[in-house]
């Protein structure tokens, strides 16, 4: 299964999603075994899926940079902080 969504995804963003498990412990737990669901339970399922959000939301791209469109409006390689051409 994991091999398979690979092909949708990045490694690390699959990867991620293993963090998901005990949330799915805890609700099947709780039907299944009829475990107690408490505050903790539910603010640490919640930090989670908040977190998956993070790393999985479409990040801002930079602007692109801005290349020369003469000779004269490029640095030189050499030159240092101070002006100076080495």
């Amino acid at each position: 299964m994991y091999a398979y969504g690979l092909r949708d995804v990045t490694p690390s963003q699959a990867m991620a999603f293993t963090y998901l498990m005990p949330v799915f412990t805890a609700f099947f737990a709780a039907i299944f075994l009829d475990e107690q669901v408490t505050v903790t339970t539910i603010v640490c399922g919640v930090a989670i899926v908040f977190g998956l959000w993070l790393v999985n939301r479409e990040r801002s791209r930079p602007a692109p940079r801005r290349v020369a469109s003469s000779p004269g409006d490029m640095v030189p390689p050499a030159a240092t902080a101070s002006g100076e051409a080495g």
